[in-house]
Parts: C-alpha cells; sequence; structure tokens
C-alpha cells in the first residue's frame, strides 16, 4: 500500500515538472511569436512612416518646381545627370535670353538634394552696372557650364528643391530641348534605410517660345 502510494506521488511530481516545462516552453513561444509581431509591427509602422515623409517631400518638390514651369518660357538645356536649365521669363524685352533670366537646377548625387541655381549681381553694384552686366547668351550656349563660371565669380544664388534624391531623370519626347513644351522628371525618393520610391512627374511649359 505504501509502496503504491509512493509510486503514485512520483508519477505526481512528475507530471507535475513535465505540465511546468510546457507551461515555460508555450510562455516561451507566445513570447517569442509576440516579439516578432512587435518588431514587424515597428517595421510597418517605420515603412509607413517614411512613406508618408516621402510623398510630402515628393509633393513639395513637385509644387516648387511648378512654381517655375509654369511662367517658363524655354528648357534650354540638361545633361542626362539630372542637371537642367530654363529661360524663366523674357524679363529684358527683345526675345533673348539674358543672364538674369536662367535658372539652372542641380542634382547632387552626394547629398542627395536638388538646388535652383541663379545669377544674384551684389548689391552694391549700381543698377546702370547691373544692366550692364547682364548681357545676352546665345541660345546654343553652353548654360550650366556659364552658371558654373559666374559661380566662380561670386555672382550666383541658390536654394534648395528637394531632398532625400537617390536619383533624378529628365526625359521629353521633342527633337531637341528647346523644342519640347513639356516634360517629365523621375525621381528615386529615399523614403527608408535602404528604401527608395520611384515617383514620376510631368511639367507642362504653357508660355513656351524658344528664344532668338
Amino acid at each position: 500500500m505504501m509502496q503504491h502510494h509512493g509510486t503514485s506521488h512520483r508519477r505526481a511530481r512528475a507530471l507535475a515538472l513535465i505540465e511546468l516545462l510546457i507551461a515555460v516552453a508555450i510562455t516561451s513561444i507566445v513570447g517569442l511569436a509576440m516579439a516578432a509581431l512587435m518588431t514587424s509591427a515597428a517595421r510597418a509602422m517605420s515603412a509607413s512612416t517614411g512613406a508618408r515623409s516621402g510623398l510630402q517631400r515628393a509633393h513639395a518638390a513637385y509644387t516648387r518646381l511648378r512654381a517655375y514651369t509654369e511662367p517658363a518660357l524655354c528648357l534650354l538645356q540638361h545633361d542626362g545627370s539630372g542637371n537642367f536649365a530654363i529661360w524663366l521669363a523674357d524679363s529684358v524685352p527683345g526675345g533673348k535670353v539674358n543672364l538674369t533670366e536662367i535658372r539652372v537646377f542641380w542634382f547632387d548625387p552626394v547629398s542627395e538634394e536638388m538646388t535652383v541655381e541663379r545669377i544674384a549681381l551684389p548689391d552694391a553694384w549700381t543698377q546702370e552696372l547691373k544692366d550692364a552686366y547682364d548681357i545676352e547668351v546665345s541660345s546654343s550656349s553652353d548654360f550650366l557650364a556659364l552658371m558654373l563660371d559666374e559661380r566662380s565669380r561670386g555672382y550666383t544664388s541658390s536654394i534648395a528643391v528637394a531632398d532625400g534624391l537617390e536619383g533624378l531623370l529628365l526625359l521629353h519626347s521633342a527633337a531637341s530641348d528647346q523644342s519640347a513644351q513639356r516634360f517629365r522628371l523621375t525621381i528615386n525618393l529615399t523614403t527608408g534605410p535602404g528604401l527608395s520610391e520611384s515617383i514620376l512627374m510631368a511639367f507642362g511649359l504653357p508660355q513656351h517660345k524658344k528664344p532668338l
């Protein structure tokens, strides 16, 4: 009788130990599942936040670019690397491009920024001196190189248009840059660590005319 009781007691202890081990195992599995779920949720939230931020930056970039393209007269030049020049307005009447009428958009793959640069003559100059410097430029000029020359003299100013760009490509279907009445920009926008989104932007030049 005592032996049977002792055996039953040992079995009960063994079962209790097994149940304890099972409970620990279940708790560990649930804990791992919860950790994986939380990690997945955090990644999803991070990706969603990055996507929303990317869309906001893309919208801001589009709005800023359109503020230039709506009044612009002509796409003067682009180099295939995301850099392009436009003729903003014929502010010095005559149908030819003057220095101060040029805007150059630069894409820097290192800083991942797009900026727009213009001629900014010194405030200390008289208006007569500024007018004399604001010469007409041939329509066949290298407008990008021209802006770089003026920058080296300290006669330009730049502002940021967009950031977080991994790439930028300008395309149009016209026979030449200056004949294009519309163009497309494809930007690769960074939305998170190792993540990017390709966004297509279309721009028209409703005031289009080619320089003389």
